[in-house]
């Protein structure tokens, strides 16, 4: 199968997860795409000043791979900033944010897949 960037789902999902601003996600592949394994495959986009809300994963976990610009993140209660490169999971269970404090867009693979512990 070859998804055309034209056939790919944009979003634009304001204060998710009790979050601030605007995320912009470009979905690579869908729940129904990923053969029960997962829900997301995303190239996500947080502009300065937005962010994703703290949250927990319950039967699933979630990968951010940095690709450019700059992550405030927590994990658990662990505060960190990711860059370009820096890969940051969160497991079944545990809690996450991840924040654009910079001036600059921050861009990001965002990777959500099913533990089966829910």
């Amino acid at each position: 199968m070859i998804k055309r960037s034209s056939q790919l789902r944009h979003a634009s999902e304001f204060a998710l997860r009790g979050g601030e601003g605007t995320v912009e996600m470009t979905h690579m592949l869908d729940e129904s795409e990923a053969a029960k394994t997962g829900r997301t495959f995303a190239l996500a986009s947080i502009p300065p000043g937005a962010s994703i809300g703290y949250h927990q994963h319950v039967g699933d976990m979630e990968i951010y791979h940095i690709l450019s610009g700059t992550a405030s993140v927590r994990d658990d209660e662990v505060s960190e900033q990711l860059h370009p490169g820096d890969t940051m999971i969160c497991y079944d269970g545990h809690w996450h944010s991840i924040a654009n404090d910079t001036e600059e867009p921050l861009e990001y693979i965002a990777l959500i897949l099913y533990t089966g512990r829910a």
